[in-house]
């Protein structure tokens, strides 16, 4: 069975897309929609503009500095989101969630 999405990845980190692109090009998943963008302001202009059905969330784009940058924004009731971060404080991805 496939399943398609509609995916948007907030990233800043080139190298990082592309890793979740080959990842995702090797599972069962039919992306219909794959937009990245780079920054919390740039994700919440997005999500106003596209339904999408899932959001992949890194935790240290460039124009956040703490998780409470996050708990500003109702974008996360909205849209089911995974966490993922590159950041050596683990604890702060264990928070997010």
């Amino acid at each position: 069975m496939i399943l398609t999405l509609k995916l948007l990845i907030a990233e800043d980190n080139d190298d990082h897309v592309n890793m979740i692109e080959k990842f995702l090009g090797n599972s069962c998943l039919e992306i219909d929609i794959f937009d990245c963008v780079d920054s919390l302001e740039k994700l919440e202009k997005k999500i106003g503009e596209t339904t999408y059905d899932i959001v992949l969330l890194e935790l240290g784009l460039t124009d956040t500095k703490t998780i409470q940058d996050f708990d500003k924004s109702d974008l996360f009731n909205q849209i089911p989101t995974i966490v993922i971060t590159s950041l050596e404080n683990s604890d702060l991805g264990i928070d997010a969630v």
